[in-house]
């Protein structure tokens, strides 16, 4: 019998376990934990992974700007200060 997916309600609880078993996040997964807040309509806790991915030399491949998972954010003045850092990160090559 196939697995049933995890439904997304559950997703959060599921990243909190992961933190606390890996003693932290790759940039990769806190930009993906980031996206799935913010398609479950968590900013706070979208913008929190996304700035750790961001702090962390987020790949230029991880556009904020063009990815449609983080369109709730668009509009929040934290959303555009924080790519405005990521902007100033990636001309620095930092």
């Amino acid at each position: 019998m196939p697995k049933q997916p995890v439904p997304l309600q559950s997703c959060s609880k599921l990243n909190a376990a992961c933190l606390h078993q890996n003693n932290g996040l790759t940039v990769d997964t806190a930009y993906n934990f980031g996206c799935l807040e913010a398609i479950e309509g968590h900013k706070d806790h979208a913008l929190n992974y996304l700035a750790l991915a961001v702090d962390g030399r987020l790949s230029p491949q991880m556009d904020l700007e063009k990815d449609t998972d983080l369109t709730s954010l668009h509009g929040d003045p934290r959303f555009d200060s924080l790519l405005a850092h990521a902007k100033e990160k990636a001309a620095q090559g930092k």
